[in-house]
């Protein structure tokens, strides 16, 4: 039974995937001995990041649109910029990736880390503060709250001496601390086959302590009037070195000044490279991206990248990766407690006694149904370790189940009743309730999953989970599927317990049922993404829910938005899943 009046996904709704598409994946990591997680454990209410590797995460504790989930977001993707845009970053990419492939010890990952800890916080530390940029976050947030964060605030500082407006400090840190990072003795490393094997002196911490001791404070001085002299337009130039902060800029004559920043930042960057007093080498500013091809195959020979969920794609454009194509590589942790949870088979459960499985939400009874991929199913809940085996023997690829929450005694947990056939909701339709469904994109792919999509779509109300590429799928998987009006907003769901951010999609077209789409995801995402979704044309259209969504629209927003708040993590990699590798190697996907 559909809740009435609410949209339902068509059976032409589904992911295709182009093939040259499917090996492509972002080069993404940080060592995860040194990251923001390990920093801030002292404070257990506060936001917190880490990486994994493939993704970083943020554990929102509630606060997503906080200053403090902010300053978290941005800098773990901080981190992700530095290695994919220098040297020693790309090495540990590609030492994290032998690693992961235990193609190598865990050990020689560890000692290139360590080699960079301080650089590497610095950057990921101050550029997020700068970016995010209020004077009160520098001095109360930081010092008060996260005591042990706040040095590298003061360390990138020191490295600045008489520079103190931000307009200014973020390109000239950028630069000091890439050269640190563009060591042309790294390519020889390689050559010689010796890349576990760097000196420390070729490594960029001990790198920065030779540049701290070169960075005074007429020599930035010089730098400064001297980038005005030779600026190709000295007037802008001195406008945006003279002013007092970025808004002095913004004037009728607008001046480019994302371009003069990088100007500037040039700038330092080529003064340091070409004075040998600095005391190190330091390569071209793209040099890096000569010898990427080279540590691929290097990779590849120890790790073959064919076997891999998550290979490594040569990517020479790093500037052309837009905002959502970068934070792609974030994951939110919406709950850190996973939900206990049990499992049942549908078969097991007598159908007079199907009525306890019914969720209630405002005075309304209904069937809540989830279809996910197993192996991302497991790490959601806590299941006991029979349950987890027998899940992972009976249900391998996917699982469709209905899901309910008990509270028995003030504790939470779920009950999920696992459906084996299509004709098992055929059976739950004769109670005449209505039936909510939410089921990962990627399944709408799946051959194999398709005899549950017309049952699925005939029975209820039929959301999908968003966790593909928004930069690939937003337009392809969307528009591909004949909608020719996309209505979409960022929704922040304020609950007891915090608040989360959503970007819903509702799609209709002149052929098909409308589709709903659901994407979790942090502030800084929801902000991208919604930019993104401005410029790609009159298809899509930002809505007022309170002007232009019904209140029945409006409840089941808050409802499945609610009921998603019971799992625990979100992102956009399905595709990176053991599930979705083989199925591309067995031809189970829809492909274009």
């Amino acid at each position: 039974m559909l809740l009435s009046g609410y949209p339902h996904c068509h059976r032409n709704s589904k992911v295709i995937f182009e093939r040259d598409g499917l090996a492509k994946a972002l080069m993404s990591i940080l060592h995860s001995e040194n990251d923001l997680y390990e920093l801030l454990t002292h404070s257990e209410a506060r936001p917190k990041g880490s990486y994994n590797h493939v993704t970083w995460e943020i554990r929102t504790k509630g606060e997503l649109d906080s200053d403090a989930a902010l300053i978290t977001s941005v800098h773990e993707a901080m981190h992700d910029q530095l290695n994919n845009c220098t040297a020693y970053g790309l090495i540990l990419i590609i030492v994290a990736y032998l690693t992961r492939s235990k193609a190598i010890d865990k050990q020689n990952l560890l000692k290139l880390v360590n080699a960079c800890r301080t650089s590497h916080e610095i950057f990921a530390t101050y550029t997020s503060l700068l970016i995010v940029s209020r004077e009160s976050i520098l001095q109360d947030l930081i010092q008060q709250d996260y005591p042990s964060y706040f040095k590298y605030v003061q360390l990138a500082q020191s490295l600045m001496p008489g520079v103190h407006k931000k307009h200014l400090q973020y390109p000239i840190i950028n630069s000091l601390i890439r050269v640190c990072y563009q060591n042309p003795f790294l390519v020889q490393y390689l050559r010689r086959g010796e890349l576990l094997n760097l000196k420390p002196t070729d490594c960029p911490d001990q790198r920065l302590i030779l540049l701290s001791g070169y960075l005074t404070e007429p020599r930035l001085k010089s730098w400064l009037q001297t980038f005005v002299e030779t600026h190709e337009s000295p007037a802008e130039a001195r406008r945006f070195v003279e002013a007092e902060n970025d808004l002095d800029m913004i004037t009728e004559d607008v001046m480019d000044f994302d371009a003069i920043g990088q100007a500037l930042s040039n700038f330092v960057y080529e003064a340091i490279k070409t004075d040998a007093s600095v005391g190190f080498p330091v390569m071209e500013f793209d040099a890096h991206l000569d010898f990427l091809d080279d540590l691929l195959a290097y990779a590849n020979r120890l790790a073959p990248m064919g076997k891999a969920s998550m290979p490594l794609v040569s990517n020479k454009y790093p500037e052309k990766i837009d905002g959502v194509s970068w934070y792609e590589s974030e994951a939110v942790v919406f709950n850190e407690q996973l939900l206990p949870a049990t499992v049942i088979p549908f078969a097991d459960f007598p159908e007079e006694q199907l009525h306890r499985l019914l969720s209630r939400a405002e005075g309304k009874d209904y069937f809540y149904i989830i279809s996910r991929i197993t192996e991302r199913f497991l790490t959601q809940y806590q299941f006991s370790e029979s349950d987890r085996n027998w899940l992972s023997e009976y249900y391998p690829d996917f699982v469709i189940t209905i899901a309910t929450k008990q509270n028995v005694d003030g504790v939470i947990s779920i009950v999920f009743v696992m459906l084996d056939s299509p004709d098992q909701f055929n059976t739950l339709g004769k109670k005449e309730f209505p039936m909510l469904t939410n089921s990962s994109m990627l399944l709408t792919s799946d051959h194999a999953w398709e005899p549950w999509y017309e049952i699925i779509e005939h029975y209820s109300t039929h959301t999908l989970l968003f966790d593909l590429s928004p930069s690939i799928h937003l337009e392809r998987s969307i528009t591909i599927n004949i909608y020719d009006k996309v209505y979409y907003n960022s929704f922040h769901l304020e609950m007891e317990q915090g608040n989360y951010a959503f970007i819903v999609m509702i799609c209709n077209g002149p052929k098909v049922a409308q589709g709903l789409f659901i994407l979790p995801c942090s502030a800084v995402m929801s902000n991208l993404l919604q930019a993104k979704l401005e410029k790609l044309g009159e298809r899509f259209q930002l809505i007022d829910p309170e002007k232009n969504l019904n209140e029945d629209m409006q409840w089941l927003l808050r409802l499945q938005m609610t009921r998603l708040l019971d799992e625990s993590r979100f992102d956009f990699k399905a595709l990176s899943s053991q599930y979705a590798l083989m199925g591309f190697t067995n031809d189970r996907f829809h492909t274009a």
